[in-house]
């Protein structure tokens, strides 16, 4: 299993490029995969924009892949998106992959004057329009909404064959159709799943990949975007966690689907996420980034890497 960091979009510190490029220097030198980003325009609280950051990290990264997890391309729009995923790519050398999500926000729909039930026949074209725009050789795409007919995105970014497409799906029948269908990985959400709930839904997935004629095996997938927070004193993370309201479940524990508790539990549940085929989690410290980072790639992820063997000897 791998782990991403989010890039935090609201920051205390006074210089916030020199606090985001450290962050993520010292997450590279941890051995953290990936770094991810939510995308919203802001709604009731301040925010940073997430596209912007992600360029300002893109050199400190060094090693790291850069996923935003999820860009609300209906919002953002399609050519100019994929002339940032383009870009990134470029930039990074070939370490960007292009994720993508309808967005769940209605007031974001309505900011950029756009009716939110139209989202998704929207994302449906959005998604194959993208795909017309990066991959060489692609058929141009005509829709209802969009059409890339006459549109060339140049340079195309620099993976061989193209810059991979990773669709947002909660778990729903019609967004894993849609993932096999349309994507090159998986991005689930942990604000609406446990990880059995996950495994389930990845086995859900799979047969709908090998009739889209793709390898299940071979398909990647990753678990986002997850609060993170260890303490053994049960008082520094009360309140930490919880899922919004609409996603709550009758009778689950409010801390089920994040990585927040004491180091037992989040172990333990580590364990189950990687056991229901998670191959990445994309981690979101709730506060503390560093020092979070770091006890959980220390004290957490380091025992998941260890062989029976190896546990067994030096236990």
């Amino acid at each position: 299993m791998e782990f991403g960091i989010q890039l935090p979009t609201t920051l205390p510190s006074s210089k916030p490029t020199r606090y985001l490029t450290n962050l993520i220097k010292e997450c590279d030198q941890m051995g953290f995969r990936y770094i991810s980003y939510v995308d919203h325009f802001g709604v009731g609280r301040p925010l940073l924009d997430p596209l912007t950051l992600s360029c300002v990290v893109a050199e400190a990264s060094d090693r790291m892949r850069i996923v935003p997890a999820i860009s609300i391309i209906v919002m953002r729009g399609i050519v100019p998106l994929a002339k940032h995923f383009a870009t990134m790519d470029y930039l990074t050398e070939g370490r960007f992959i292009a994720g993508i999500g309808p967005g769940s926000q209605d007031q974001e729909y309505r900011m950029v004057g756009l009716d939110p039930q139209g989202r998704w026949p929207r994302f449906e074209e959005a998604a194959r329009a993208l795909r017309s725009l990066l991959v060489p050789g692609a058929q141009a795409f005509t829709g209802k909404y969009y059409s890339t007919e006459g549109v060339s995105i140049e340079p195309r970014g620099a993976q061989q064959p193209h810059i991979p497409i990773w669709i947002g799906s909660w778990g729903s029948e019609a967004g894993l159709r849609r993932v096999a269908r349309l994507a090159d990985g998986w991005l689930a959400s942990a604000l609406d799943s446990t990880p059995e709930r996950f495994g389930e839904a990845k086995a859900r997935l799979e047969p709908m990949l090998r009739r889209a004629g793709k390898d299940p095996a071979a398909f990647p997938n990753a678990v986002c975007t997850m609060a993170l927070y260890l303490s053994d004193n049960p008082t520094e993370f009360e309140g930490m966690g919880r899922p919004p309201e609409r996603a709550v479940r009758e009778g689950e524990p409010p801390r089920q689907r994040v990585m927040v508790g004491s180091f037992a539990e989040c172990e333990e549940k580590l364990h189950r996420w990687d056991a229901n085929g998670a191959q990445a989690l994309f981690l979101r410290p709730v506060k503390d980034d560093l020092q979070q980072a770091h006890a959980f790639m220390n004290r957490i992820a380091s025992r998941l890497r260890r062989t029976p063997a190896a546990t067994t000897a030096s236990e």
